[in-house]
């Protein structure tokens, strides 16, 4: 079977999680202060952007629950010897600087010939919008 494509590939830049730099409260397994980086990466992802959804108040305050993802080849991780985890930030896409933050982690592509999953699909959120502009 052969290694699936992307669809439209475009760069993306992402700062990828340094756990071992990261200082943890041992109580709630949270870092204390910010998430130790490690240098950049740029991969090639196709990416999904979010359609725009009416914002859900709540008593918190406005809940957002649009989000994208961007769709990655393992065997481009592998070469550049990447593990995206949940946190990563992604800072840019093609041409245009983000604050997006990896939330959750999807593998698919599964083939018995390639020894399971192909591809990582992995959905992003804003927890900033207001810093970068669009």
């Amino acid at each position: 079977m052969p290694i699936p494509n992307l669809l439209h590939p475009v760069p993306i830049i992402i700062r990828l999680i340094e756990q071992a730099e990261t200082f943890f409260d041992e109580d709630t397994r949270e870092p204390v202060q910010m998430m130790a980086r490690k240098p950049t990466v740029t991969l090639d992802a196709q990416v999904r952007w979010p359609r725009s959804k009416d914002a859900d108040p709540s008593m918190a305050g406005r809940v957002d629950e649009s989000r994208g993802y961007v769709l990655l080849r393992k065997i481009d991780l592998d070469n550049a010897s990447v593990s995206i985890s949940i946190g990563d930030n992604i800072i840019k896409v093609g041409t245009i600087d983000h604050d997006l933050y990896v939330n959750e982690l999807e593998p698919l592509g599964h083939y018995g010939d390639q020894g399971g999953h192909t591809m990582l699909k992995c959905y992003f959120n804003d927890r900033s919008p207001s810093r970068v502009p669009p």
